[in-house]
Formats: structure tokens, C-alpha cells, sequence
């Protein structure tokens, strides 16, 4: 199976999913690393400015779904006025905005890592030091294509598999019942996006503009062999709403 990114703006939900699920799987394992004596400065000067890029971009959608967009969502019990709707809508619009951002910062991520890889010296101290990680910048090394461009395929998603037990700490069952109550949610404001008869064009132009650069920068991922895994099953769970949110009203 073989995906090129880019057609739509809903085919931007694999790539988003995929890229959010090893990295910030490992995120406790990379911070602990980042933070031993000896080897501070020298993984800092090879990729600890772009790994702490793209968790800090993670941090800010999830506090964005945590903090501003669930809330709105469970605040509205009936049909909501056009002051709501366009609080929700421009709230919204940052989401794939900072999506975007945090597409850019795993491509950076993933050319940092395929650059490290050829020095043999330093792979071989990482192997020893910490083997999860070790394997990690060697699967993000093989992402990498060129022109930063990269290509998500089956040994990425193999890499998510072996190693889910150690740095995935959720149950499938728990993911589950998460994904229906933020899905239920959604919809019942999708019903209202479609309805509602005034929200503001600046409002609407807003989200289609950030949503038209996560398009476009999706362009330059493909997806290989995704069928191997269930995403959804390694997303963490205060991110569901935000990745159901872009699959309802894109």
C-alpha cells in the first residue's frame, strides 16, 4: 500500500499520526538521555535542538486540545450561537497550523538524524548507552529521502511495534473508549459547522490558509506500508481530539 500525501487536506492525518507516535513515544527516553553528563553536549550538538523543537511544538497542541478546544467542545449542550461558532472556528485554526509546525520540525528531525548516523563513533556510544534510541535515529535516519522530503515505511512502523511495550503505556481498550467520546463530541459540533449560517469569512479564510499549509508541506511525505500497525492505537490520548477535529471538518 502505497500513499503519496498531498491530494486532499483529510490525507494529512496518517502522516500526522505516524509522526506523532514514535517520537513522542520515546519523549521520557529522549529527555532522560538528553540529560546524562556525559553525553549532554555532544547529542545537543547532534540532534537534541531537534528533537526539543518537536516536543515543544507537541506540547503546544496538546495544550491547545487539552486547554481550549475540548472545553469549547463539552461546553455546548444545544445548537450554539455565532458568537460560539466563530470562538470554536478560530480556535480550530490554529490546529493545523501547529500541525504544520510540527511536520516541518520532524523532517528537520529526521535529516538531523540521518546526518548523526554516519558517524560510526558516535552511533556506537548511543548503542551502548541506550539502545531503544540507538535504533530510533537509525529508523528516522532511513525516513529521510532527500530535499527534505521523507518516506514513512515499514521498518518505521516495525520500530513502533517492537518496541511498544517499553515506551507505550496506554491500553488499547482505554484508547478505544477515548476515540468514540472525543469522536461523539466532534461530530456534534461538525453538524453545527454546517449549519451554522454566520461565521465570519475572515474567520473561514483563516482556517482554510493554515489548513492549505499542512497540504502542502504533506506533499513531501509518503507512506509506505501503514497497514502493518493501527495508528490510533500509539497516539496519546490528549492528542485524540485534536487528530479527530482535523478528520471532521476538513
Amino acid at each position: 500500500m502505497v500513499k503519496s500525501m498531498g491530494s486532499t487536506s483529510s490525507e494529512a492525518i496518517p502522516i500526522i499520526s505516524a509522526v506523532i507516535s514514535a517520537v513522542i513515544g520515546l519523549k521520557d527516553e529522549i529527555k532522560r538521555y538528553l540529560a546524562k553528563k556525559k553525553v549532554k553536549d555532544q547529542v545537543i550538538s547532534a540532534v537534541g535542538d531537534e528533537a526539543r523543537a518537536f516536543i515543544k511544538i507537541f506540547e503546544q497542541l496538546s495544550g491547545l486540545g487539552q486547554e481550549k478546544i475540548l472545553p469549547l467542545i463539552q461546553s455546548v449542550k444545544v445548537m450554539p450561537t455565532s458568537q460560539q461558532m466563530n470562538k470554536f472556528m478560530y480556535v480550530a485554526s490554529e490546529v493545523p497550523l501547529l500541525y504544520t509546525q510540527l511536520l516541518h520540525a520532524f523532517i528537520k528531525l529526521t535529516k538531523a538524524c540521518n546526518e548523526v548516523s554516519k558517524n560510526k563513533g558516535f552511533m556506537e556510544s548511543l548503542n551502548d548507552s541506550s539502545r531503544i534510541l540507538f535504533d530510533f535515529v537509525s529508523r528516522m535516519a532511513d525516513v529521510y529521502v532527500s530535499g527534505d522530503k521523507v518516506e514513512i515505511n515499514g521498518s518505521y512502523y516495525r520500530f513502533i511495534k517492537t518496541y511498544q511495550d517499553e515506551i507505550f503505556r496506554f491500553k488499547n481498550n482505554e484508547m478505544r473508549n477515548a476515540i468514540e467520546e472525543v469522536s461523539d463530541s466532534i461530530k456534534k459540533v461538525k453538524q453545527w459547522v454546517d449549519r451554522a449560517p454566520r461565521i465570519r469569512k475572515k474567520v473561514c479564510k483563516r482556517y482554510i490558509r493554515n489548513l492549505k499549509k499542512l497540504t502542502n508541506l504533506s506533499a513531501n511525505v509518503t507512506i509506505r506500508d501503514s497497514n502493518i500497525i493501527n495508528l490510533r492505537d500509539y497516539i496519546p490520548s490528549k492528542m485524540l481530539p485534536l487528530i479527530i477535529l482535523l478528520e471532521e471538518i476538513s
